[in-house]
Formats: C-alpha cells, sequence, structure tokens
C-alpha cells in the first residue's frame, strides 16, 4: 500500500464537497460508500478507484482531469 499523500486532491473534493452543499455523510450515500471513505479522500491519505472517480465528479462540481493531475 503507498503511503502517498495526496493534499491537493483531497482539497479539491474537499471544496467541492463544500460548495455542493453536500456533508461527507450525504456524499458517501450517494457515492456508497463509507463517511470513513470520504474521510479517507479528504485528509488525502489515497485517491478514489477510477469508478468512484467518476461517480465523485458526477456528483461534485470538478473534472476527473483536475482529480487526476493534482498531485503529479
Amino acid at each position: 500500500m503507498s503511503t502517498r499523500s495526496h493534499p491537493e486532491s483531497a482539497r479539491i473534493i474537499r471544496e467541492a464537497r463544500h460548495a455542493a452543499g453536500l456533508t461527507q455523510l450525504e456524499l458517501a450515500e450517494k457515492l456508497g460508500v463509507t463517511i470513513g471513505t470520504i474521510g479517507y479522500y479528504e485528509r488525502g491519505a489515497g485517491q478514489p478507484k477510477i469508478d468512484n472517480l467518476f461517480a465523485l465528479c458526477d456528483i461534485l462540481p470538478t473534472k476527473p482531469a483536475d482529480l487526476l493531475s493534482a498531485d503529479t
């Protein structure tokens, strides 16, 4: 398991969730994951797998390219 952090993608996800007016729980329910998973993303401990990435971008005002290139 990678120990690399993803601070920029974490910031993008957190800010997009706030812009959408969603709590972590609401986003987790829409995405079909646990609230812990959303916290994991927002802490930068990891990034969404590709299927969750596209679903996340359907829910939040962000683009896959923004998240994929954020921490490169």
